[in-house]
């Protein structure tokens, strides 16, 4: 059930993090997804992905929103557990039109930018590195789902959730999908402060 607000343990944004950095984050988590796709970057191991490149995913901005809310539900039940406790919990319940799939980086700590950043980038390639020595042709399966997600052909476009909790702890999705629905905008964009961006947000007035 969806409840508006902050879920209890969980905060909008730490006070060492900016919004245009979380902006900011969204954004790299997206082209850090496309740079494995592409092929730029590799295997831990130093291999490829015999199937790449794959087309890059479009930034589906408008559900990054909608992310962040499943992410917040699933650290909400995670409840200081740590791990994957609750992982996948809120998973499918953004406005999705077909092939949808989900990936979580599961409970982390950092609360400036480049902590997070980093938590995501070892995240996004401890997730790639399920796929070393498959073939192209393998199917998803639960040690791999991960990789076969990042890499995915059918899928098109891409939204990003964080969210935050006391004590410093993130919990980040990535939500794959094709196809977006006609009611979900692809790009967000702010021309006066305190107007609407487009994707149901708010131009702030500074970062």
């Amino acid at each position: 059930m969806f409840t508006a607000g902050i879920p209890t343990g969980g905060v909008a944004i730490p006070a060492t993090l900016t919004h245009t950095e979380l902006a900011q984050l969204q954004t790299d988590c997206v082209n850090r997804i496309n740079l494995y796709r592409a092929g730029t970057l590799k295997f831990s191991d130093g291999t490829s992905d015999p199937g790449i490149p794959k087309s890059p995913l479009a930034h589906l901005m408008g559900n990054d929103v909608c992310s962040t809310e499943q992410a917040a539900g699933d650290l909400l039940i995670n409840n200081g557990a740590g791990g994957c406790t609750g992982a996948h919990s809120n998973a499918f319940t953004c406005p999705w039109s077909q092939t949808v799939g989900q990936n979580t980086c599961c409970l982390r700590s950092g609360t400036t930018y480049a902590q997070i950043q980093s938590q995501l980038y070892s995240c996004l390639q401890q997730m790639w590195d399920e796929g070393i020595g498959l073939p192209d042709n393998t199917a998803f399966n639960s040690s791999n789902g991960h990789w076969y997600n990042m890499r995915n052909s059918q899928h098109t476009e891409v939204s990003c959730g964080f969210a935050f909790g006391v004590g410093g702890k993130v919990w980040m999705n990535q939500d794959f999908t094709a196809a977006r629905p006609a009611s979900v905008p692809q790009t967000c964009s702010c021309t006066t402060v305190g107007g609407s961006d487009g994707c149901g947000g708010t131009c702030l007035a500074a970062p």
